[in-house]
Formats: C-alpha cells, sequence, structure tokens
C-alpha cells in the first residue's frame, strides 16, 4: 500500500491563517523526511475550513520545500477556474516539482464558494465536465479547437508541456453516486473518496461499482484494475497509548472540522431521510443510532471518532488491513485537524512511520533526523 498525508491548512480561532499555512508546510517537509508517498493539498474560499485559496500555487512551494514526495490536489475545484489556466498552471508545477504533480479533481460544494464567484452551484455537474475535457485536451493535443456551453475556445497550443508524459496523473473526486462512478470510469481516471462515516464496506461497494461502469465503458478487468490500484481513499487518524486515549484527544478537533465542513453546504442540505423527520420531529433524534445517518449538527466527537483510524498503532494497523481487504490500495492520512496541536499531530506521525507503516509498505521508513519527540 501508499500513504500519502492531507492538508487542509484549517485556522481556528487559536490560530492565524498565517500560522496554520506555516504549520502544514512543517508537517509536509516531516511527511517526505518520513517516507511517505505523497502530500496532498486542499482548496477552500472565504472559509477558515481551508485557508489555501488555491491548490496548485501553494503546490508551486511545496515543490521548492520538498525533492522527493508526490505533490497532489486534493482537490483543485475545476468549476471555479478557467480550465486553460489550470492545465498551465498545474504544467508548471509539474515542472517545477521534476514530475512530482497528481492532479486531483472535483466539482466543488459550497455554495458561499460559487455564489462569490458569480456560478450557479446546480450547473457545477456540467461545468465540471466541460472543464476537465478541456483540461485534457490541452495536456492531450498539440492545439485544439473547444466548442461547447461554458467555454469556445480557438486554436489553443499550450506552451509548455508537462515533464510527464503524456501528462500528470488525473484523478476525480467521487462522493460515491453510481452515476458519478461510471461518468469516472468511462473517462478512465482513478478516484478518491472520503468521509467521516467511511466503512471498508462502502470501500468495496464503490469499487465494485467502479469496476461495473469502467466494464460498460469497453475496459478490461485488467484495466480496471490498474485504475483501482491508482485510487485513494481518504481518513482520519490519530495514535495514541490507547484507543481511548486517541479519541478523547482527537474528538474535540474531529468535530471542528466536521462542523466546519457542513457549515459550507447548501442552506438546508440533510444527509439522510431519516435526518429530516427528525427535524419535524425532535424526540425522534433519540432514535437514530448510526451517526452516518444523523444530521450532521447533532453528531458528536465521539460519533465521529467510532470511525476513521483512531487507537494504537496496532489498532490502527488491523483497521488498515480490512480497508486493504475492501480494495483499498492507497490512504491519504488526515493526521492535523481542527488546530490540533502540531506536537500531537507529528508524533502521530512519526508512530504511524515506523510503526505501522513497516507492515504494509517497505517504502514508508523514518529517517534518522525527523527525531522521535519533536
Amino acid at each position: 500500500m501508499r500513504f500519502g498525508t492531507f492538508h487542509l491548512a484549517e485556522a481556528p480561532d487559536v490560530l492565524s491563517p498565517g500560522e496554520a499555512i506555516a504549520a502544514e508546510l512543517r508537517q509536509i517537509v516531516l511527511a517526505e523526511d518520513l517516507g511517505f508517498d505523497s502530500v496532498w493539498l486542499a482548496e477552500h474560499h472565504f472559509t477558515s475550513y481551508c485557508v489555501v485559496n488555491d491548490a496548485l500555487s501553494f503546490a508551486s512551494h511545496v515543490a521548492a520545500v520538498t525533492s522527493t514526495v508526490r505533490i497532489g490536489t486534493a482537490v483543485s475545484v475545476l468549476p471555479l477556474h478557467h480550465p486553460v489556466e489550470v492545465a498551465e498552471r498545474a504544467t508548471l508545477v509539474d515542472i517545477l516539482s521534476n514530475g512530482r504533480l497528481l492532479l486531483g479533481v472535483g466539482r466543488g460544494y459550497s455554495a458561499t464558494e460559487f455564489s462569490a464567484f458569480g456560478l450557479d452551484l446546480a450547473g457545477r455537474r456540467e461545468r465540471f465536465e466541460e472543464s476537465l475535457d478541456i483540461v485534457l485536451k490541452a495536456w492531450k493535443h498539440e492545439r485544439f479547437d473547444h466548442e461547447g456551453k461554458f467555454w469556445q475556445l480557438k486554436d489553443v497550443a499550450l506552451t509548455p508541456r508537462p515533464l510527464q508524459t503524456p501528462h500528470p496523473q488525473v484523478l476525480v473526486a467521487c462522493s460515491g453516486s453510481s452515476e458519478t462512478l461510471s461518468r469516472v470510469a468511462a473517462r478512465g481516471l482513478p478516484l478518491m473518496f472520503g468521509d467521516d462515516f467511511l466503512v471498508p464496506g462502502d470501500v468495496a461497494k464503490r469499487i465494485e461499482a467502479y469496476r461495473a461502469g469502467a466494464s460498460a465503458a469497453g475496459l478490461s478487468p485488467e484495466g480496471a484494475g490498474v485504475l483501482v490500484g491508482d485510487s485513494w481513499i481518504m481518513l482520519k487518524i490519530h495514535i495514541a497509548e490507547s484507543r481511548k486515549e486517541a479519541r478523547r484527544a482527537a474528538g474535540p478537533y474531529a468535530l471542528w472540522r466536521h462542523t466546519k465542513v457542513h457549515e459550507l453546504e447548501p442552506a438546508g442540505s440533510s444527509p439522510t431521510l431519516l435526518s429530516k423527520i427528525a427535524k419535524r420531529a425532535p424526540a425522534a433524534k433519540v432514535l437514530i443510532s448510526d451517526p452516518a445517518k444523523k444530521h450532521w449538527a447533532d453528531v458528536t466527537a465521539d460519533d465521529l471518532t467510532s470511525f476513521g483510524l483512531f487507537g494504537t498503532p496496532d489498532d490502527v494497523a488491523k483497521k488498515i488491513e480490512e480497508f486493504e481487504a475492501a480494495g483499498a490500495r492507497n490512504i491519504i492520512l488526515s493526521f492535523g485537524f481542527g488546530g490540533m496541536p502540531e506536537m500531537m499531530v507529528r508524533r502521530s506521525m512519526k508512530r504511524f512511520a515506523t510503526e505501522v507503516a513497516p507492515a504494509f509498505t517497505t517504502h514508508l521508513t523514518a529517517v534518522a533526523r525527523a527525531g522521535s519527540t519533536t
């Protein structure tokens, strides 16, 4: 298996945006020192949930302070950008990083973000699909034209070209719907997915649906297997001396992230039918025991830390084995969230690298200069 680290640059009241970004950069350098395969950078706008508003700009700086770790976006929100500009800037990052870029892309979901850019959230799927078409055309063809609903382009010739041949790997964030899985499979692109309540069974179902979509699109089982092998899931993690301590220590920070991410959703959104019923009949809330079926505002820190990877190194390893058995081959690990003290984050990263990862890969090994207590 391959392991990456996720860097959201959250800035709760205890951190300024500058402090949050600086902390993420230190953790990115540590991730490379510890031998992680990749670091993944997010993009959001107008929120302390993520103060990096341009994942590719951040990636260009990460390329300068690292030398071997792969640099991924998780994700670049395509509908918020001109696709030719995305292709150009991603190309530059690929060159600056000596071919280390992984371009994760997504549709976005924040009504606030779309409104501020003068865009309709409801049209994001169409805009995303056309934008992705253009990015891939820009990389695959020396010159191209495009006549679409949102963009009309004539005789575009991208210069310079990406360092990677034919272009950096592109991955698509997927919420899990069959329609989206089929669309991604038909493009022959790998997946990225994860949520607060992701379990191995969900992973197995999504991979099965993805393979079915790939088959319907004419891909061979071997070809679909390659794409699954290049796909990534994302999980929160915290390692401590006991499972109870890991959940207790990380719970408040996990809850902060959970709350902030759902504040970005359109007003009135609710994840399940049961939560809608409970909103009308508050007494019904106590009948909903499955955290994944609760309204997001009713989810507790204990709910959140009963999922993901929280516990001792042995606990974490056993859970990773379950995800591996379900078909996961690559995991993006979110070590720091909600303003968690950096010492806690770094200690957890180091314990994972030295006490968990060696059972799954020979690539991830700590180097002496990473230290053991800082």
